[in-house]
């Protein structure tokens, strides 16, 4: 299984540098793909993020947007929703949002050196906050976009299973208690998103990525799919295979 998908997103990737500048379809769907979100689905640190890689892949669907932003929260993403003139039109709609509302890099930057990560009652309040805020936004993008499919993905752990400390830039570390944890809070998050999903339900589903992402973090044991500490402003995103995985995922979940 993890070799057929790391088969498939190394064909995604070659579809990419293969195709002509437009979309492989466009023009067969009347844009009917609507992709929101935070700096994932933007594309930080990435040329094409993986609402394009979709939109390529797929024969049914041609994407109209992606307003995802770095940066965004649930909040954010509300007004990414909102502000989509043409609501009834879109048949597949894919959300990526979640980690800002946690402040994931304030987070992140806590746990790294010989930092004392965030405690767990601050996290669990955090996800508390989360929980609600998904719901609301969730069910208002269903009542909105009453035609749509509704995706929402999760996250992925930054590390491997790896028993010993990650160096993610030139002297630049993380211990193992703390890689652990940061995996543990990526996890929650993901219950937590997935919760939310499943309890506004309907055309809301939750896609998982982390299973995918198993072996290709940082420090791991097979080809990165994270960009590491040496590109500082796009560290712990996906990388082009990362994108790709998530592509991949999606339209086998039936984004197509």
């Amino acid at each position: 299984m993890k070799a057929r998908l790391l088969s498939l997103a190394t064909a995604v990737l070659a579809l990419v540098v293969c195709a002509p500048a437009t979309s492989a379809y466009a023009g067969q769907a009347n844009d009917n793909y609507l992709a929101v979100g935070d700096s994932v689905a933007y594309g930080v640190g990435v040329s094409t993020p993986y609402p394009e890689l979709i939109d390529r892949l797929s024969r049914g669907l041609d994407l109209a947007d992606n307003l995802s932003t770095s940066g965004a929260t649930t909040g954010d993403v509300g007004l990414q929703l909102v502000g989509y003139a043409d609501p009834g039109e879109v048949r597949e709609l894919t959300i990526t949002v979640g980690a800002n509302d946690i402040g994931w890099t304030s987070v992140l930057q806590a746990c790294l050196g010989d930092g004392s990560c965030a405690d767990d009652v601050q996290l669990k309040a955090a996800l508390g906050a989360l929980s609600g805020s998904l719901k609301s936004l969730l069910a208002g993008a269903q009542a909105r976009f009453d035609n749509a499919s509704i995706s929402v993905t999760g996250y992925y752990e930054l590390f491997g299973d790896k028993a010993k400390a990650c160096t993610v830039a030139p002297g630049v570390s993380i211990n193992l208690d703390n890689k652990k944890w940061l995996n543990s809070a990526v996890q929650q998050l993901n219950i937590t998103i997935k919760s939310a999903a499943n309890s506004v339900g309907g055309s809301v589903r939750y896609v998982d990525v982390a299973e995918a992402f198993q072996g290709h973090g940082l420090c791991d044991t097979g080809l990165p799919w994270v960009i590491s500490g040496l590109r500082p402003s796009a560290a712990g995103h996906p990388n082009a295979l990362g994108q790709a995985a998530y592509a991949v995922v999606l339209f086998s979940a039936g984004v197509r």
